[in-house]
């Protein structure tokens, strides 16, 4: 069988609820919902579609998926082909699968068709590509675990400043899947607070501290005065209000993370490029001119609207 010994040393990380419980994070990876992701980013690879935001799969499970493979998991791209257009985080059925996976496995799902291909697909999954994928994650959650233990008390203090917000009272459920979606990282409140990270994003692991934070960010009641204020003060201005109130948050979490991780730092927006786009950097660079000369998230954002408005008046 095809990475028995493998899967001999993996077999302690195929549990369903693999944690680190914490105080703000509890960290897991789920076999199913690796699974779910694995096979709907390989259903919609397979698909002749031209699909927004296709998550490339990664080389070494395309050497994988042989024509044994592809023959078993013909059920399983039939049963997502209703999927394929729709989002894993905007999404409600996609979302509620998830969940339902994590509750308790296909069993849980409404949809019967997706239950059963996955059910079946499930030992092939196991032997073919989960050691590589529990590898990756494991790799993931270790690294995550040493930076929260090296810097997560000045990281959530900053954070929460930055953002005036306040933690929530229980952990974050935070997943590590070798796939996520086509942004590396996304953040669920419904129908509570879940994070997933995609162990094989290297874009998020050269910033997995921030992006963690960031993730958290997402959720009430951290995030809950920047998005309230951004959002009511952009909405009366000329300025996209969802991508003012994202470059904010993106801008407060990065900016914390460079006062953890110190001068040297590059907060992932800039690494990425993304301070370099039309509206995005509009934003980020009047944020950046206003921030340290106003105290509050209501004055900052305020000016920096402000600022974006008497410039595009000049």
């Amino acid at each position: 069988m095809r990475h028995s010994v493998m899967i001999l040393i993996l077999l302690g990380l195929f549990t369903r609820a693999q944690a680190d419980d914490g105080t703000r994070f509890s960290i897991h990876t789920d076999p199913w919902l690796a699974l779910h992701h694995y096979a709907y980013h390989q259903a919609r690879a397979l698909s002749d579609e031209k699909l927004r935001s296709r998550v490339p799969i990664a080389e070494e499970d395309v050497a994988l998926f042989d024509d044994q493979v592809r023959i078993a998991f013909e059920p399983v791209r039939i049963a997502y082909d209703r999927y394929l257009d729709r989002d894993l985080l905007f999404d409600d059925e996609l979302r509620g699968v998830a969940e339902a996976l994590i509750a308790g496995g296909p069993d849980r799902l409404d949809d019967r068709e997706l239950a059963v291909a996955l059910e079946n697909f499930m030992p092939v999954y196991r032997d073919v590509f989960w050691p590589a994928h529990a590898a990756a994650a494991e790799a993931t959650r270790i690294r995550l675990r040493q930076l929260l233990e090296d810097h997560g008390d000045a990281m959530a203090e900053r954070s929460a400043v930055q953002l005036e917000g306040r933690w929530p009272s229980e952990p974050i459920r935070v997943d590590v899947l070798a796939y996520a979606n086509w942004a590396g990282a996304y953040t669920d409140n419904d129908p509570a607070r879940h994070i997933t990270i995609g162990a094989r994003d290297e874009d998020i692991g050269a910033h997995l501290l921030e992006m963690i934070f960031h993730e958290a960010s997402h959720t009430e009641p951290l995030g809950s005065v920047m998005y309230e204020t951004a959002t009511r003060l952009a909405a009366a201005s000329p300025v996209d209000a969802p991508e003012f109130w994202h470059t904010v948050q993106f801008y407060a979490v990065g900016r914390a993370a460079k006062e953890v991780l110190g001068p040297g730092y590059t907060p992932y927006a800039a690494a990425q490029g993304l301070t370099e786009y039309q509206r995005f950097g509009r934003n980020w660079r009047a944020l950046d001119a206003v921030w340290d000369k106003h105290a509050t998230m209501e004055a900052r954002c305020a000016a920096a609207l402000a600022l974006m408005e008497q410039q595009s008046g000049n």
